[in-house]
């Protein structure tokens, strides 16, 4: 998935543009979103994100990491988004919790890059037992690898450990993943069989 940067200043319209006339030119390209400092505001493009939702594509953008509410409104509202990237910040609006839970909207959350980058203090400190109470629908992702160091696989060791989480816990994790995917259907219903064989007793 093409993630635009958000710019420090405001872009030029062919800059704006590049990322979804990128993705246009790739068959295999099923989204388009923003990355980057959630402090600088994606208005600058929901020309752009309007026309890749015309087109076909999914948009997904990060929203609620450093910043609070109002980024994950700009996302859900003018920027289209279908998933949040990271959203741990919606817990600081109750109203915008209910939103979310309603529309079904996933948050693709990031433990250990949360920590690593200082946007939570510690992974007990973490948020992911909280937005799964407020049942949300969160997905456990891997943010940056080759940067932070733990693959995916490892995230779900380490929520195991400092979450006390048992397999059907982690199993469900990894469902809300597939359903929120943008996968073909078959694909879909054969990880949701891989994640059944996981669980059922040897």
């Amino acid at each position: 998935m093409p993630a635009a940067p958000r710019p420090l200043a405001a872009p030029s319209r062919r800059a704006r543009w590049r990322t979804l006339d990128l993705a246009r030119r790739h068959d295999g390209v099923a989204a388009i979103g923003l990355a980057g400092d959630e402090a600088h505001p994606g208005d600058p493009f929901t020309d752009v994100f309007a026309a890749a939702h015309d087109a076909g594509l999914h948009v997904v953008h990060h929203a609620g990491e450093g910043e609070g509410p109002a980024s994950i409104r700009q996302a859900l509202g003018p920027g289209r988004t279908e998933r949040l990237g990271h959203g741990i910040r919606v817990l600081d609006d109750p109203e915008l919790v209910a939103e979310v839970r309603e529309r079904r909207v996933p948050l693709e959350v990031c433990p250990s890059s949360n920590v690593a980058l200082g946007f939570v203090p510690s992974l007990a400190e973490h948020p992911l037992p909280r937005l799964l109470d407020a049942r949300l629908q969160v997905t456990l992702n891997t943010d940056v690898p080759a940067l932070i160091g733990t693959p995916l696989a490892a995230e779900y060791a380490l929520v195991r450990d400092a979450f006390g989480y048992d397999d059907r816990t982690l199993a469900d994790l990894a469902r809300s993943g597939v359903d929120a995917s943008f996968a073909p259907p078959a694909t879909k219903s054969r990880l949701h069989a891989e994640i059944d064989a996981w669980l059922a007793p040897a």
